[in-house]
């Protein structure tokens, strides 16, 4: 008969279960927020110590302190790194619907003062056309005294 999940699974199976429960607690007393990334790193490296005691304590002897050894240091530092990252593009993502947020309710606040710039700008645009082709009439004239003068000049 094959055995399935090999001899840290009951402890594994335990700490999966106590990491949900003590995240979710965490989480309840924390208000209904995500840790800041230095405490939910700080709590994830205290329950991988705790979760390697569990390995200890719940694997048949001596196999449960060997394999507690071995996985202790990589175990910890994947589960680290791993929630350091989580929680910072957590925050991240945070902060980028906070700012959505507030540029729609600033949208919003304002739609009726974008409706008239935009009406301004729209006067504004037709007059800075009508400057722009009376500009160029009277450059041509300009341009039309200059070759005149530069006639005169040549004919003296």
């Amino acid at each position: 008969m094959n055995h399935y999940g090999g001899p840290t699974a009951l402890a594994c199976g335990v700490a999966t279960i106590m990491a949900g429960i003590v995240g979710s607690l965490v989480y309840r007393w924390n208000g209904g927020e995500f840790l800041r990334p230095y405490k939910s790193t700080l709590l994830m490296f205290l329950y991988s110590g705790f979760d390697m005691f569990l390995i200890t304590l719940l694997t048949p002897q001596p196999d449960g302190v060997i394999i507690a050894n071995a996985l202790y240091g990589p175990m910890t530092f994947g589960a680290v790194l791993g929630m350091l990252l989580f929680t910072m593009f957590l925050g991240e993502k945070k902060e980028e619907a906070e700012t959505s947020d507030e540029l729609k309710q600033t949208i919003n606040d304002n739609s009726d003062r974008i409706s008239v710039n935009s009406e301004l700008i729209d006067i504004n645009t037709d007059r800075i056309i009508e400057m722009s082709q009376e500009l160029n009439e009277y450059k041509d004239k300009v341009d039309k005294l200059e070759q005149e003068l530069s006639d005169i000049k040549n004919k003296l």
